[in-house]
């Protein structure tokens, strides 16, 4: 699959950057250090889909050959040194690569139920899609902006989360009388990811757009050639205008998601953890990927109808940005219109297949997340956010 393919080159490359980081530190040194060897393409190519699967593929094997701590024990003198955050950075990147791969198709069912009413439910939206339009260019298709965007935000966003996190539990340790940081409810966690999703509400935008407009350019009414054309053809004709359009209800989706999506994956993770017997700051990685999984169904829910809301503003015609008496499709008008015409429901039109990807996709995404930062905190010497 071409998904597979992208995750095990990406994560073949992040082997190779902390490999080859290890070298010029021991030639830098006149250490005797053995650069490690990558494990075999086969391997690799299962990475997307080992948690789901297993003890047989290596994404699941090197996760715990890794050990349950975070911070492994290493000679101070072979670690990396990189600046503050990158560890945040790169392993928000790896996770983002993997949830985006993973959870495409049923995005887009999502997004046709959405904004579409010739389908019967998210069964037959997927069939019909796969049918009619094929695999790659059908249920993969507007694949690109995604992948960009969400590899790309998702190291914005658990970069900003993480500093963010950082500078509220300072700020609590020092206004706050008698603090504690074992206490059972942390809600600088639900601020954190309040604050993160308004920041990256500015650079998701433009992606989220050019997504929507790339799954509802189907088979039967083709306007765009790819992920590229469909951006170029929107500045061409409507101005960089276009790509911000419904940038307010975005932005509001996105502070709701990740307040509760990092609030509750913290608060899940430590009381999973616990009940598994896991010690304290240790990683478990079947606590990881329930509490990931429970965090995004919620964090779907709750923001779902803004999610409606943005796709029907971003699925209109642009021609009102050229033509004052073309009618454009306000957050009021289109709230009203799904209220009248569909009720709630109108809301939470393809919720189901959202909330099935939403656990499919937020489990793998911190699985992933938490994998790949225990692996570069096993190479890497350097402070956190």
């Amino acid at each position: 699959m071409l998904g597979t393919i992208i995750i095990s080159r990406a994560w073949i490359i992040l082997r190779v950057v902390i490999d080859a980081r290890l070298h010029v530190v021991d030639e830098n040194a006149n250490l005797r250090v053995k650069q490690k060897k990558l494990r075999k393409d086969s391997c690799s190519s299962s990475l997307a889909v080992g948690w789901l699967f297993g003890d047989d593929f290596c994404f699941v094997k090197e996760f715990r050959e890794l050990g349950e701590s975070r911070v492994a024990e290493m000679d101070e003198n072979k670690r990396i040194k990189f600046p503050t955050g990158v560890k945040e950075v790169l392993s928000g990147t790896f996770a983002g690569l993997v949830g985006t791969v993973i959870g495409h198709p049923l995005d887009l069912v999502k997004v046709r139920l959405q904004t579409q009413n010739r389908y019967k439910g998210a069964i037959d939206c997927l069939i019909r899609v796969a049918r009619e339009e094929g695999f790659r260019h059908g249920l993969y298709r507007g694949l690109i902006p995604p992948l960009i965007s969400l590899t790309f935000l998702n190291s914005l966003s658990f970069g900003a989360y993480s500093y963010f996190k950082k500078q509220l539990q300072i700020a609590e340790k020092q206004y706050i009388p008698n603090w504690q940081e074992d206490r059972r409810f942390h809600p600088e966690y639900f601020l954190a990811g309040l604050l993160t999703g308004t920041f990256s509400g500015v650079f998701s935008t433009p992606f989220e757009m050019v997504k929507v407009r790339m799954q509802l350019d189907n088979v039967g009414h083709r306007l765009y050639r790819g992920s590229a054309h469909c951006a170029t053809s929107l500045i061409r004709n409507y101005g960089i205008k276009s790509w911000y359009t419904g940038y307010w209800v975005n932005t509001c989706r996105e502070s709701l998601f990740c307040c509760v999506y990092f609030g509750v994956y913290e608060h899940a993770k430590a009381f999973l953890s616990s009940q598994l017997g896991t010690d304290h700051g240790k990683i478990n990685p079947l606590a990881v990927c329930l509490a990931g999984g429970a965090s995004g169904m919620l964090a779907w829910v709750v923001s779902f109808p803004l999610d409606s809301i943005k796709n029907n503003i971003q699925g209109q015609s642009m021609e009102f940005l050229k033509d004052n008496n073309t009618t454009k499709q306000t957050f009021s008008k289109v709230t009203k219109h799904l209220w009248t015409t569909r009720g709630v429901g109108g809301f939470y039109s393809g919720v189901l297949p959202s909330v099935a990807r939403a656990f499919v996709v937020s489990g793998s995404r911190f699985s992933a997340y938490e994998f790949a930062y225990t692996m570069l905190s096993k190479h890497v010497e350097g402070n956190d956010i």
